[in-house]
């Protein structure tokens, strides 16, 4: 089992990761960078879709997923990813693709045609590839995120793509039971970063929205529109926040995505 590394070793963004399991080969993520305002998006190495005997797709951010179109300007290989991974998916990068016109080697009927070649899977359902054999496990990312196990030839890889391991009020915290393995590829984006304690952040939120509410004022929350704004909503409304919360822009088209799969949600009831 061999891996090339494509993109994201030393610096957040386009991750790829090309695994050849004894002339199988799969490619796990293919995302982009965006560079500072002015300057044109990163890519991972480049490779031959023909080759490809899979794509895997571990989230929907774009740094994972957001050139996996490119790939399929000629190509027809199968993409496998999670049900809501294929729905943001498709979200995001028709999003990004009519923010920056004319900035990506893809278009629209690129990912038309991805959508075509999907595949869709469920957490803990082994699929096998010529010599290989994969199966998504929950990440505690985003919803539908997953991780990725591979076998091959009694040899074991897990991929983690992007994970959390405590959960959040919306979702699960990574699954971690997956036995022993021979190879991990990790992210460590905030490894050595102390992370604040999420019942205090959240403490620090509710308080100081209610604090607003208190003096009549009106509380404006900037947040990703996948995953972070329903996650706002739900701490607050966990702490009986007695006040209308409000969406708008891409946030509502990504609640939608989440109510057609409430089976991915810790709890589906929090986010009615």
């Amino acid at each position: 089992m061999d891996v090339q590394v494509l993109g994201a070793a030393n610096e957040v963004g386009r991750s790829g990761f090309l695994v050849n399991c004894n002339g199988t080969k799969l490619l796990l993520d293919y995302g982009v960078m965006f560079g500072r305002r002015g300057s044109p998006p990163k890519y991972p190495l480049h490779v031959k879709p023909k080759d490809l005997d899979a794509i895997i797709i571990t989230h929907a951010h774009l740094d994972h997923s957001g050139n996996v179109p490119s790939l399929f300007v000629s190509g027809n290989t199968d993409v496998y990813a999670t049900p809501p991974t294929f729905d943001l998916s498709k979200l995001l990068i028709n999003d990004m693709l009519k923010i920056e016109k004319n900035a990506h080697p893809f278009g629209l009927p690129e990912l038309n045609n991805m959508m075509k070649n999907a595949k869709e899977v469920d957490f803990k359902q082994k699929v096998t590839k010529g010599n290989a054999t994969f199966e998504f496990r929950e990440s505690g990312h985003v919803i539908g995120g997953s991780t990725v196990l591979v076998e091959s030839e009694k040899k074991k890889l897990f991929y983690t793509g992007d994970i959390k391991t405590n959960g959040s009020r919306m979702l699960k915290e990574m699954d971690t039971d997956i036995g022993e393995i021979d190879m991990l590829i990790t992210e460590s984006t905030y490894a050595k970063t102390e992370q604040i304690p999420r019942k205090t952040s959240e403490q620090g939120l509710i308080e100081f929205a209610n604090e607003v509410m208190d003096r009549k004022g009106i509380l404006f929350i900037p947040s990703f529109s996948v995953e972070r704004s329903q996650e706002m909503a739900c701490i607050l409304r966990s702490a009986n926040f007695k006040h209308k919360i409000i969406m708008d822009g891409m946030a509502l088209k990504v609640n939608e995505i989440m109510f057609k799969h409430p089976e991915y949600l810790r709890d589906p009831k929090i986010f009615a």
